[in-house]
């Protein structure tokens, strides 16, 4: 068994121990307080930088209309919607008389409004009309109404057609046709 005791102490060695010099703790204590100071510098920096900048957006803005009990006549006020089923029931029974009617839109100009489900029949069956013409297809022209053989006014068309194919209007609106 081992005799040794354990709680003896240990014989000095002046190589063998603790640091002799620490952490400057002065040095740290300065380093914090100027981190506070500096921390509470630049906040207060902040402040000031956001009240002169609140200060010169309030002195730009126009001064606040006074109130008054009675508008003048005719001055502009919101319009409100107060009944947000009948107005929308209003805008959609005036877009499907649109879209199902007859009716000129410029009688000048022979320009017809037809109903959707005919314009999409028509659109299916003719096709798009032709665009308008540019540089590069007036350079070289193609004889309108002319079929693959060369005919002009091949079966099936007619002087309606035609004009149509030539971006004119129709000589009566499609109801009379």
């Amino acid at each position: 068994m081992d005799t040794t005791n354990h709680g003896a102490e240990r014989p000095h060695d002046p190589n063998v121990g603790h640091e002799t010099t620490d952490v400057n703790l002065e040095l740290v204590d300065r380093v914090g307080i100027g981190l506070a100071v500096a921390l509470v510098l630049s906040m207060l920096a902040a402040w000031g930088v956001f009240r002169f900048l609140q200060n010169r957006e309030v002195a730009g803005d126009p001064p606040p209309r006074p109130v008054t009990a009675i508008e003048a006549p005719g001055a502009l006020s919101p319009i409100l919607q107060t009944n947000e089923p009948e107005d929308l029931g209003r805008f959609r029974a005036a877009e499907d008389r649109a879209l199902h009617s007859y009716g000129w839109v410029d009688r000048d100009a022979g320009v017809v409004q037809i109903p959707i489900d005919l314009a999409i029949d028509l659109v299916s069956e003719r096709g798009l009309p032709a665009a308008a013409p540019t540089a590069s297809t007036l350079a070289a022209p193609v004889a309108v109404g002319q079929a693959e053989d060369g005919v002009a006014g091949a079966a099936g068309t007619s002087a309606d057609d035609e004009a149509e194919a030539r971006g004119q209007a129709p000589s009566a609106p499609p109801e009379n046709r």
